[in-house]
């Protein structure tokens, strides 16, 4: 594992108090091992690989062990004094295997974890870079000085392998005697590839030279059975993670929050006994639960003489060549699982993930690295803020029919005309905004395929309910789409698509018109399969035809696929197709950014005036976010009173639940609490249904479902789409009945209709008082209460500020030290988090060779 926390100027002294003076490691004596220099800056200075004290304290503060200034600001309060990164293995190795190890496997786990570090700071530091020139604009080449501190405890004195790399924030250049401060960015960037680098080759060691049998755990690994949710030993490594759990207690949803608590929460570590005292004792505790060093030994299946020639013969055996392929093929579907294009440091990152356990070293890795960017199937997309972009031909392949599709059915413009007259009657009828009149127009015009775009609560349903009159009156049939059964029944409830007319009925018959996309392709390939058949005689007809007007709401969710096959059934059928979307929220989890691609060759009509939020103020609030000015919306959220700091995350949450509770605990159907991800929903959940119990809105004993108890007037979210019970996933309710012996619930969901659920059967019940961002996209309420970090950037800020029609109270928090909570939050708020096309990519880059 690898974290990385930025370190504060009194951080040094607790690094040099805790090591060893001695050059050599003594582990009868006192104290952790002496620290170590590292790093082509270290040896460029002339630093002996011993750590002495006073040469670290000034290199600490920007001076050389001379004296002299190596950075501008060197010795200033202020200043940066470096990262603490810190490496650390698996619990399974770091604290049970390392602790319970003989000392000749002790030595050789000691080993792989050095090979490991070094292997992960040199990669890092082909990365680095330092500020020349005016301003700092100018990158040029440095190398790293880092002082590593080993440490074999952790706060609580139990046996935790780490080793503190402290990068200082000295980068001394390659070329030419100079040095200055570290361009940071570039080491925040690579770390995520840095930690899979290590943990790949920290796996590779040991298998290669213990022969342990380890196995993947979502992005690390373990030892093979050891784990703190089941087997053998699971008390055991429960016991040796207290400090993990002191700090899981807090929940921390993001790494940076995880480090701030371990910061707080943290006590002053005490003077250490000798280290062989230390692992007498901790083997002591390892007999105790069974695990001693016979059992470890019976783990190690190699040989300690075991050569490496052997395991260099093994590499080239065609199981290794099969794994490596196995590997490669795992990286290559991460990588662009969700985007069109990567880099190559995101490629190295996920081939050391995908290689753990597959005796692949980081050496290898980068050798697939080279070799799978050289292949024939990625292409080159230019360069990007200094990075070199890569996409596979088969997703360019993709990406080009789909815009050539779009092309060919923008430039018939023959048909699918609504009269003007039409027009005017519908948009006074309607009472449209002159932007949603515009957008009636502009999609009401002749032609295959038109966009409407706005961002959230500018009215896009609404205009889609008169496009749907306007074309029905017009004799054709309307189809709404959209990629969730929810959002379908949305569609169909905002707009009335699927509420056919009397006439459309006589027309075309009864048919599902709202309907999800994956239904309308199986409709369509049941339709092309039965006439494959039967002919003239086939019973089942196409849903689209010459006379079909297909509407694609929330456009943005659509992934590149599906848009294509869309594009394409609807240019087969001679049908047109209005895609409908905001263009400023976040894309489809699968190669998203095709309705952005497409809106640059289909220019959509665009609303601009906010019509859900019914005050001034609040739509104020919204556009500001819109144009990326999250300070200015915060200022006017503070100005309302609206805006509430607190210290830490706990007191947040419980001013959030308060200011919530005056009005939310009597009527929770229109005050919507909303938070940032799931963990923090669970805990605020809990909270607001004890505020409801307390005010006594709630009654009976309960029934417990999974970690939660529900009962009688709760109000629930409902996780699982069911048709035995006619329940679509993200709907809300409420219980109106609940039976405890027989688990039997009578839950009135805010459509009207009441449902009953045996929730020993129907797992997906929830409390809804609370969701996140991602969960609320298609929620309106008349209140909100947000918790958040803006961790999600603008496109999660637009959606949680967006949701109330009437107010929004914000709450967030302060990590560590922040001046200015409000100036982070709203820099947070204002990152851009857009996925575009590989296509969108190249032009941008090939833009920028124009320009230079």
């Amino acid at each position: 594992m690898l974290s990385i926390a930025k370190m504060g100027k009194g951080s040094a002294l607790y690094y040099a108090n805790l090591a060893q003076e001695q050059r050599e490691f003594d582990c009868t004596k006192l104290g952790e091992p002496p620290g170590r220099w590292w790093g082509r800056g270290a040896k460029i200075l002339g630093l002996p690989d011993h750590i002495n004290r006073q040469d670290f304290l000034l290199l600490f503060d920007g001076f050389s062990v001379e004296d002299e200034s190596l950075v501008r600001n060197a010795g200033d309060e202020k200043r940066v004094p470096g990262w603490d990164l810190v490496f650390a293995p698996p619990a399974s190795i770091g604290k049970v295997l390392w602790g319970m190890a003989p000392p000749d496997i002790r030595l050789v786990i000691e080993e792989c974890h050095e090979q490991a570090i070094q292997t992960s700071l040199s990669y890092l530091e082909e990365q680095t870079y330092v500020r020349r020139g005016q301003g700092g604009t100018e990158l040029q080449r440095a190398g790293l000085v880092v002082a590593m501190y080993e440490h074999g405890t952790n706060r609580n004195q139990e046996l935790f392998l780490h080793r503190h790399c402290l990068v200082l924030n000295v980068g001394v250049c390659l070329e030419g005697n100079h040095s200055g401060a570290l361009h940071s960015k570039a080491l925040y960037q690579n770390k995520m590839g840095a930690g899979a680098l290590y943990r790949s080759e920290l796996a590779s060691q040991l298998q290669e030279r213990l022969g342990l049998s380890l196995e993947r755990v979502q992005s690390w690994f373990e030892l093979q059975g050891f784990s703190r949710e089941s087997g053998e030993y699971q008390e055991l490594m429960n016991f040796l993670s207290s400090r993990r759990q002191e700090i899981e207690a807090h929940e921390p949803q993001t790494a940076r929050e995880a480090q701030v608590i371990a910061y707080e929460t943290r006590a002053e570590k005490e003077e250490l006994p000798p280290r062989s005292e230390l692992f007498a004792q901790w083997q002591e505790i390892g007999q105790r639960y069974g695990f001693g060093a016979e059992e470890v030994r019976k783990l190690v299946k190699v040989s300690l003489e075991h050569t490496r020639e052997q395991e260099r013969e093994k590499r080239q055996s065609l199981v290794q060549r099969w794994q490596e392929w196995r590997t490669i093929r795992e990286a290559a579907s991460r990588v662009l699982r969700s985007e069109s294009h990567f880099t190559r440091r995101e490629l190295v990152r996920f081939l050391a993930e995908a290689s753990q356990t597959r005796r692949i070293n980081a050496e290898r890795v980068f050798e697939l690295t080279k070799k799978y960017l050289g292949s024939r199937q990625v292409m080159s997309l230019g360069v990007i803020d200094g990075e070199e972009r890569f996409t596979t031909k088969r997703l360019w392949k993709l990406e080009r029919q789909l815009l050539t599709q779009v092309k060919a059915l923008d430039r018939d413009k023959s048909r699918f005309r609504v009269p003007t007259h039409r027009i005017a009657a519908l948009a006074k009828q309607h009472s449209l905004t002159p932007s949603q009149q515009q957008a009636l127009q502009a999609v009401s015009l002749p032609g295959r395929i038109k966009a409407v775009a706005g961002i959230s609560g500018t009215g896009k349903s609404y205009a889609l309910s008169a496009v749907r009159q306007a074309f029905e009156e017009s004799r054709y049939q309307v189809i709404g789409v959209t990629s969730s059964k929810r959002g379908a029944e949305r569609l169909k409830e905002q707009t009335g698509i699927g509420k056919q007319s009397i006439v459309s009925q006589a027309l075309f018959g009864k048919k599902q018109q709202a309907l999800t996309l994956n239904r309308l392709f199986w409709e369509l390939d049941r339709a092309q399969e039965s006439k494959r058949k039967y002919g003239s005689r086939s019973i089942f007809t196409s849903p689209l035809s010459r006379k079909t007007v297909v509407i694609a709401d929330n456009a943005q969710d659509i992934s590149a696929v599906q848009m294509k096959r869309l594009v394409k059934e609807v240019g087969r059928a001679d049908a047109k197709l209005i895609l409908c979307g905001n263009l400023k929220q976040s894309a489809a989890y699968e190669h998203g950014g095709a309705f952005r691609a497409i809106s640059r060759l289909v220019k959509p009509a665009v609303l601009t005036q906010v019509k859900r939020q019914e005050y001034q103020q609040e739509q104020k609030i919204v556009q500001q976010l819109d144009r990326g000015k999250a300070l200015m919306a915060l200022r006017t959220l503070e100005e309302r009173g609206h805006l509430s700091i607190s210290g830490s995350k706990e007191e947040a949450i419980k001013s959030l639940v308060a200011t919530w509770s005056k009005q939310g605990a009597k009527r929770p159907r229109e005050h919507l609490l909303l938070c940032e991800v799931q963990q923090e929903s669970k805990i605020i959940n809990r909270f607001a249904q004890a505020q409801r119990r307390e005010q006594g809105y709630l009654s009976g004993a309960g029934v417990k479902i999974g970690e939660q108890r529900i009962y009688k007037g709760d109000r629930i979210h409902l996780t699982q789409t069911s048709s035995t019970y006619g329940i679509t996933k993200a709907t809300f309710g409420e219980v109106r009945h609940l039976d405890r012996m027989s688990k039997v619930a009578v839950v009135r969901l805010d459509s009207g209709k009441r449902k009953v659920i045996n929730l020993r059967d129907y797992k997906g019940m929830e409390l809804g008082y609370c969701v996140t961002g991602t969960q609320a996209r298609e929620v309106e309420t008349r209140y909100a209460y947000v918790l958040s970090r803006g961790i999600y950037g603008r496109q999660g800020a637009g959606v949680q500020l967006s949701r109330a029609k009437v107010g929004t109270h914000l709450h967030t928090y302060q990590l560590e030290r922040e001046e200015e909570v409000i100036v982070e939050l709203a820099r947070q708020m204002s990152r851009d988090k857009q996925r575009d096309f590989a296509h969108m990519v190249q032009d941008q880059t090939q833009e920028l060779e124009r320009d230079r």
